[in-house]
C-alpha cells in the first residue's frame, strides 16, 4: 500500500470516528494534523472550526484549540497563534502551548518576551527536555547572551547527540567564547550528521570568522 493511500484510509477511518462520537476531541486534533501535514489547511480549519462547536467538554475544547494553535503557527500567522494559545486553560496543554507562543515570538524577533514564555513552559515540563531547551538556546544565542545559550544547547547535545541544529549553534559559541576555530569538533559533528543543514548556515561562520579576526587585528 502507497503512503498516499495509507493515509487517505487513516482520514477515512477518523471521519468514521467523529461521525460515530462527535464529542471526542481528539478525533478531530489526529484527523486536522493529517490535513496540515498534507498542507490541506483550509480543510483542516474548517474541521477544527466544526469541533469548536461540536465539543463540550473544557479539556476538549482546549485541544481543538491548540490544534488550531499548530494550524496557525504553520502558516507563519504568529499573532493568531498567540491568541489562541493564550485561551488555553488546560494544565496538560499549557506547557506546550507556552511553548509555541515563545517560538511565535522568536519568529518574530522578539527575544525577551519569547523567553519569558520559554521559562514558564520549561518549568512545567522536564528540566532536560530537548525541544524547550533547543528553544532556550536559540533565542538567547539570538540575544547575544553566548553563556546562557551554551548551557542550554550543552543540555540538549546531553540527550540527543545528533541534534545537528544545536551542534552548529554550540559551534559558534565555541568559535567565539573559546577560540575554538572554523574546525572545531560541533561543526564537524553538525556537517556530518546533517550536511545540507551545515552548507546552507555555512556563510554565517564566514562573516563570524571575520568579526573575530577584524577585532583581533584593531587590539
Amino acid at each position: 500500500m502507497t503512503e498516499n493511500k495509507k493515509q487517505n484510509k487513516i482520514v477515512h477511518e477518523l471521519i468514521k470516528k467523529i461521525d460515530s462520537d462527535p464529542q471526542k476531541a481528539e478525533n478531530y486534533f489526529d484527523l486536522s494534523a493529517l490535513l496540515i501535514e498534507q498542507q490541506s489547511f483550509d480543510q483542516a480549519e474548517e474541521l477544527l472550526n466544526k469541533a469548536l462547536g461540536s465539543v463540550q467538554d473544557a479539556d476538549g475544547v482546549d485541544l481543538i484549540q491548540f490544534g488550531l494553535g499548530n494550524l496557525y503557527y504553520t502558516q507563519s500567522e504568529y499573532d493568531k497563534t498567540i491568541q489562541i494559545m493564550q485561551r488555553i486553560n488546560s494544565e496538560k496543554l499549557q506547557p506546550d502551548a507556552n511553548q509555541m507562543i515563545a517560538q511565535s515570538y522568536f519568529a518574530q524577533n522578539k527575544y525577551q518576551i519569547a523567553f519569558a514564555f520559554a521559562l514558564t513552559a520549561q518549568e512545567k515540563k522536564q528540566p532536560n527536555d530537548i525541544s524547550i531547551n533547543s528553544l532556550l538556546g536559540d533565542i538567547t544565542l539570538a540575544m547575544g547572551d553566548l553563556d546562557s545559550a551554551e548551557h542550554y544547547y550543552d543540555i540538549v547535545l546531553s540527550g540527543d547527540s545528533r541534534n545537528a541544529s544545536s551542534l552548529f549553534n554550540r559551534g559558534i559559541i565555541e568559535m567565539v567564547l573559546h577560540d575554538g576555530g572554523l574546525d572545531n569538533h560541533f561543526f564537524k559533528d553538525a556537517k556530518a550528521f546533517d550536511s545540507e543543514l551545515f552548507e546552507k548556515n555555512k556563510n554565517r561562520l564566514i562573516d563570524i570568522d571575520s568579526l573575530i579576526n577584524n577585532g583581533r587585528d584593531s587590539e
